[in-house]
Order: C-alpha cells, then structure tokens, then sequence
C-alpha cells in the first residue's frame, strides 16, 4: 500500500506495472541488502530525467517553434482585431456646430499704399489714380467672390450629392466660368501700370475690349428668380442646411451666405457704371482717355439694359404660366406682355381680404393664390384692366372706410377721422355697360380700391402704374390694337356656347360690346 500510494502516484491508484516492477526490486533489494523505498527513488528520478530530456528534444524541434509562431501571431491579430464575438465600442460623439470664426478683412488697398513714392502729384491726379485703382480692386473682387463659390461650395457639394445635375445647372449656372473672365478684365488692368511710378494713363479702350465679355453675366443673372426659389427650397433639407450653415461659420465666407456670393455677381456688375462715371468725373475734358471712357460706359451700360429687358421678360413669361382662367379662355391682351413691372399682395378695401396683383406692361391682372399638389398658381375671375384704360388715383389717409365688424362701425362713427391708410386706386376710362353674369365668362370690374403694406410698398405700386400708363399712351395705336384683341377674344370665348351672335361695335369709346 505505501508503494501504490506514494510516489507521484495519486493515493487509491493502482498502476500494475508499478506494481510488478515493485515486486521485482523489493526481491533485488533483499538480496542486495538495499530497501525498497530507495529502490523506488531512483526508479522515479530515472524515469524523469527521461522525460526531461525527451521535453527537452521536442522543444528545439523546428516544427514546433513554427508553431508557437502561428499561435503567438494569432493571438496578436485577434487582439488588435477584437474578437468576432464582441465587437470593441466605438464613442460617437453628437455634431456640435463649430464656433464662428473670426472673418478676414477683405483687402481693400488704396492706390497711395501701392506705390512707394507720390511727391510731386496733384490732389486731380491721386484722385483719377484712385478711381482707376478701384475699378481694378472690384475685377480682383468680384474673381474671388467666384473662386469661392467654385472651389467651396460647387465642388463639394458635387462630391457630396447634395444636388443633382440639374439642380446645381439650375442654381449656380454659368458661373464656374466667372473667375476666367474677371481674372482677364483684372489683368488687363494691371499690365498698364507703369512700372516707374505705378501711374495709369488710359483704361477707356482696354475696358472696351473686356466689358463684352462680361455678357456671359447676363443669362446668370436673368435667371437669379428662379435660383432664389430653389435655394430657398433646398435650405429645408437638413444635410444642404447643416452643409451651408459649416461655410458660412468657416474663414472662406467672411460670415457670408452662399446667397450673398452669388447676388454679388450681379449687384458689381451694376456697379461698374458708377466707377466708370467716377473716373470720368475726376478725368479732364482734354484728356486722351475721355472718348474711350464714355464708350467704355455705353458698352457697359448696354449690357445693363438688355439684363433688365431679358429679367423682365423671363419674370413676366414666369408669372403668366402661373395665371390660371377661371373662364373659358385666356386674354391674348396679357399673354403679349412683354415685362412684368410690378408684383406683389395687396389688400381689397372693399372687402378687406388679400390678392395677388401682378402688373403687366399691357395689361393689371387681380387674382387669387391657390396651390394644386404643392404647386402654387393664380386663379383670375376677374377681366384684367388693360393699361391703355386705366387711370390712377392717388388717396388720402383716412378717405376710405375700414371694414369690420358692427363695434368697429360704431367706433369709426364716434371717430370719423379713423379709415384706411396706403390706399390707392386704378380705375377703367371707358367701362362696359354692365357686369357680364354667364356662367364660364368672366366678371368686369370698373375700379379697384388696394391697401398697400407701408409708404414704400404704396410708391413702388404708384410709380408702376403711372410708367404702365405712360408706356401705353406712347405705344402707337393701342387703344385700337386693344379694341380688336378684345373683340377677337371675346368672339373666341362665345362661339362655342351660341351659334349666332351680333357685333355692335361702339367707334365713339373705342371698345367693343358684344351683345
């Protein structure tokens, strides 16, 4: 029993070949005179040191030390990894929108700071350097205000998907092409000072030969309505309004809107006039460059004028697709408008409600703003008022009453000196008898009464409609190419609910009653 259990055997084991050997040593042991105990000593020592050394050999094996290096790069993998069963936490802190920075000052150089000395020169010629050095600063200006459009927003947010082809067609245009072509004008500019004392003589025909590049603005900004309208729209999503809110805190913008870069385009080419007339202000009369600056000045105000002819065109083609007939056919007066020369709402005094008044070079058109599936257009129950018939009236504060409820009369009759303000009113020379009441054909109203929103809001609606009044008492024949237009168009609407009809034609007014 104490050799089965002592040892490295555990106790209550039983190995039979221990247990054999025991016996054949213990019989050894007696004759030789040894115990068993150390018999069974240096059988155990002999059979781990055979171990040892077998350890031994299997560990310098190159096999083996193979793969203790797979093991030992495996675990390393799956510790930079982590394991496929826990994934390690990423922290995802919440968007904080930056802190605005502090915007750079545009560099606004005098013409004196670029120059090392002006001894010598009149009070007349620093001021003529001035003028020339400022038209210079605004080419340079108006390059940067492009750049920074093309390189901070179109790019990126082209690379972000933020707008679709047609949506950036629509909103930024022909202007990735602007930087090119003040970068010629500021050019031009620069390579005709002198290099002595930085002085220029003449800039007329130099700006004569760039201002007609500047054409490529025109169609920009024509279409800026239209621009204006899908900004806004495209400022209600939150990645394009997340996006534009990070450039305008940024150092690029100067705290400005994208909106603002791309009205500067066309606000500075407006002011290209002004410059020039500052120039020719300061030039003298016998000046070499004086012929050359008031050609330089038509060219450029040329260009200004044919934009607001083309503005007003495409605004008044945008407004008449708009207008929606409530009767059985459109008035072929209003859609030969060419210009579109006031538009806003307005409020009826006869029945204090809103309308949407839109005043064309033709024609005044009262109507009501509906929208159908999101889209919004102007339904018109009323004739509209051709200009070549209308007269204005100009009212005084207080000359019309207010409606209202019965407490707000009895107030009025207790302070008869209380009435409306900012009225005004337009009203047809030669009416029709009567108020047409068929069903599908259109009301005649002889004079409205609005009530603008402010004093400002009353003399824009009053300075347009004395110029519509104006342009169509000069328009040669209007009041008889008027008469056949309405009786074409009134003769149209008819035939396809009566078979016969009778003209009376009333040569003494000029107008034409269909009875």
């Amino acid at each position: 029993s104490d050799t089965m259990g002592g040892g490295d055997m555990p106790p209550g084991k039983y190995d039979p070949e221990t247990a054999s050997m025991a016996s054949n040593i213990s019989g050894i042991s007696t004759m030789s005179g040894i115990s068993t105990s150390e018999s069974m000593y240096s059988l155990r020592t002999r059979k781990r040191r055979g171990l040892d050394a077998l350890a031994d050999a299997v560990s310098r094996s190159p096999a083996l030390k193979a793969v203790k290096r797979s093991i030992s790069h495996f675990n390393m993998e799956e510790d930079m990894m982590g394991s496929p069963c826990k994934q390690p936490k990423i922290a995802i802190k919440e968007y904080v929108s930056p802190k605005a920075m502090r915007s750079r000052p545009r560099e606004q150089r005098l013409w004196v700071n670029t120059v090392q000395n002006v001894d010598g020169m009149s009070k007349e010629i620093l001021k003529r350097q001035e003028a020339v050095h400022e038209i210079y600063v605004h080419a340079v200006t108006m390059r940067d205000d492009a750049r920074t459009v093309v390189d901070n927003y179109i790019k990126p947010m082209k690379q972000l998907s933020l707008l679709t082809d047609e949506e950036e067609s629509t909103l930024f245009g022909s202007l990735p092409g602007f930087p090119e072509i003040h970068d010629y004008v500021a050019k031009n500019l620069d390579e005709l000072r002198h290099p002595d004392d930085g002085t220029v003589d003449c800039i007329g025909n130099t700006l004569l030969l760039c201002f007609p590049k500047l054409r490529l603005l025109i169609s920009f900004c024509v279409h800026l309505s239209r621009a204006k309208a899908l900004y806004d729209q495209k400022l209600t999503e939150k990645p394009v309004a997340d996006f534009l809110e990070r450039c305008q805190k940024s150092s690029f913008s100067s705290k400005r809107s994208l909106w603002d870069f791309l009205d500067s385009q066309r606000s500075s080419l407006i002011k290209y006039p002004l410059l020039l007339r500052g120039v020719i202000k300061t030039t003298p009369c016998d000046h070499p460059d004086t012929d050359g600056l008031r050609n330089a000045l038509q060219c450029v105000e040329e260009l200004l004028a044919e934009m607001d002819r083309r503005t007003g065109e495409f605004r008044c083609s945008e407004m008449l697709a708009l207008l929606e007939y409530t009767y059985d056919s459109r008035c072929p007066i209003v859609d030969q408008s060419k210009a579109l020369l006031c538009a806003g709402t307005l409020k009826l005094a006869s029945r204090s409600q809103r309308v949407q008044v839109c005043l064309f070079d033709r024609a005044l058109v009262v109507a009501r703003p509906t929208t159908h599936s999101g889209s919004l257009s102007y339904q018109v129950s009323q004739t509209p008022m051709y200009t070549d018939q209308m007269t204005l009236e100009d009212l005084t504060d207080g000359d019309v009453a207010s409606m209202g409820s019965f407490r707000n009369a009895l107030q009025r009759r207790s302070a008869p000196s209380s009435g409306l303000t900012n009225t005004f009113r337009v009203s047809r020379t030669s009416p029709q008898s009567g108020d047409s009441t068929d069903s599908g054909h259109a009301k005649q109203r002889n004079s409205y009464t609005f009530v603008a929103n402010d004093v400002h809001d009353k003399k824009a609606w009053t300075d347009a409609c004395h110029a519509a009044i104006e342009q169509a008492r000069s328009r040669p024949s209007s009041a008889a190419s008027t008469a056949t237009a309405s009786t074409a168009a009134t003769t149209l609407s008819r035939a396809s609910s009566s078979k016969s009809f009778e003209l009376d034609m009333d040569v003494t007014q000029g107008m034409s009653t269909v009875v």
